[in-house]
């Protein structure tokens, strides 16, 4: 994994996008940002939580390959932000979309997500950039 102060963040993925990586007809559209990533200097930004969602869907080798690579990120949430966290979570509905909503605000970036509707609250539903399928 790289450093963010070096590499700016350009992409958040969350849980849903995170497992459309290990689904063979819909990693095409993880796979292209994650090269757009690397062609542009940029970082995709996993929140731990989506991380770990996602891993209880699915097999940990293929995100073992992603979380691998030099444009990734695995991001926590501060500690210190429980309060807004909380309010996010009823935002979002989910604790791990919440994290994914909070990085994206923060970072000034978009969440990639085949859910949507989970943002639709955040930035004037301009926060989510949906996968097809």
């Amino acid at each position: 994994m790289s450093d963010p102060e070096h590499r700016p963040v350009g992409l958040i993925l969350d849980s849903t996008a995170i497992l459309a990586y290990t689904i063979t007809e819909l990693s095409i559209h993880v796979g292209e940002p994650l090269t757009e990533a690397e062609n542009n200097g940029e970082l995709l930004a996993l929140p731990l939580p989506c991380l770990v969602e996602a891993a209880r869907s699915t097999d940990s080798a293929l995100l073992d390959v992603l979380v691998g690579s030099d444009s990734v990120i695995v991001l926590a949430e501060d500690p210190l932000s429980w309060r807004t966290l909380a309010v996010t979570c009823d935002l979002a509905g989910r604790y791990d979309a919440a994290t994914a909503a909070l990085f994206g605000l923060d970072f000034g970036v978009p969440v990639m997500t085949r859910e949507p509707g989970r943002y639709a609250r955040f930035r004037e539903g301009e926060l989510a950039i949906p996968i097809p399928g």
